[in-house]
């Protein structure tokens, strides 16, 4: 039977991080999407988490079908939303950098919460979490949510405001 290698988290981020950047990513960016990929590993959703390194950002990068430098350009706004486009670069850089983006509108206006579906996608948690100040919920039921081990995507969340 085949033995099981375990890795830390923070040391499956280095490398991570590394590789992005060897493709010219830009180190913060690179570093987004390294922990990204990790706390996806780490809430159990492995298709979406370090093992497509290689195969699919490593080949799109190299093949120029990413754009390592993910240049987000505001396409339009109004008082509560905002649209981007991201030039072809990685997801994950730009739905951090929209994200905090939209979080500094929450905080101006609020933000309401949909409840029904079947999952917490990362990015809603992730403004709830920052925005929980101003967050209104449909039902009034407060909803909790925690930050995998390992993942510094939310480390200023303050939770139990």
């Amino acid at each position: 039977m085949a033995e099981t290698l375990r890795f830390r988290p923070e040391d499956l981020k280095a490398y991570a991080a590394s590789f992005f950047c060897h493709f010219g990513v830009p180190e913060e960016d690179a570093e987004i999407v390294a922990d990204v990929l990790i706390t996806a590993d780490l809430r159990g959703v492995h298709s979406h988490g370090i093992a497509r390194l290689h195969a699919y950002y490593g080949d799109r990068l190299r093949r120029g079908l990413i754009n390592p430098q993910t240049p987000l350009t505001l396409l339009h706004e109004t008082p509560t939303t905002l649209a981007f486009d991201a030039g072809n670069g990685l997801g994950q850089v730009a739905g951090v950098k929209a994200m905090q983006a939209c979080i500094a509108k929450a905080r101006e206006v609020g933000v309401r919460h949909s409840h029904g579906s079947q999952q917490q996608p990362l990015w809603h948690c992730w403004l709830l979490c920052h925005a929980r100040p101003r967050a209104q919920y449909d039902r009034g039921e407060p909803h909790e949510f925690a930050a995998p081990r390992g993942s510094n995507l939310w480390q200023n969340t303050r939770f139990g405001d």
